[in-house]
């Protein structure tokens, strides 16, 4: 049996590969930095929920 990976196999740049694995390093830094912060967003989504926005007042629109 042939092995088999999920690689393109089509002809790239490596500025085409580095752009790749940029992006990919930093989805997964965004995802945790989601999880390190989750408390810190659920408990500002509460106040603001509470206690409205802290510069509403000042709002144009």
């Amino acid at each position: 049996m042939p092995f088999q990976t999920n690689v393109d196999t089509r002809q790239r740049t490596q500025e085409e590969i580095d752009r790749d694995v940029l992006a990919a390093s930093g989805d997964r830094c965004a995802e945790l930095w989601r999880k390190e912060n989750a408390e810190a967003i659920e408990s500002y989504n509460t106040y603001v929920e509470q206690h409205g926005l802290p510069l509403e007042r000042y709002r144009m629109f």
